[in-house]
């Protein structure tokens, strides 16, 4: 798989913007909408930010939107990682659920 390093976010963000990418956030600001509402823009880039203290603010005018994952109970955050996996899980079912009623109809 290819992949490559940007120093800067900015610059990169802007660069997959240019490509036709939806830039969107993964957080838990209040702004957010719900990972299982939101309706993906394809291709799409997300960002996940640090996991203590989120996406950084500097880049906030370059999403096209903010998702987060519901969380039940106290806890209000995961781990990058696991976080990655969710949504990527989520993103990869909605794909095949698009294929089989494209399929389908």
């Amino acid at each position: 798989m290819p992949w490559g390093y940007v120093a800067d976010t900015q610059t990169s963000l802007s660069d997959l913007r240019s490509s036709g990418y939806h830039i969107v956030a993964v957080e838990t600001s209040p702004a957010a909408v719900d990972l299982y509402e939101w309706r993906p823009a394809w291709p799409v880039c997300l960002v996940f930010g640090h996991e203590r203290d989120g996406v950084d603010s500097e880049l906030d005018g370059h999403f096209d939107a903010s998702v987060r994952i519901p969380m039940f109970g106290q806890k209000r955050s995961l781990n990058v990682a696991t976080a990655a996996g969710v949504v990527l899980y989520e993103l990869l079912r909605r794909r095949m659920c698009d294929r089989e009623a494209g399929q389908a109809g």
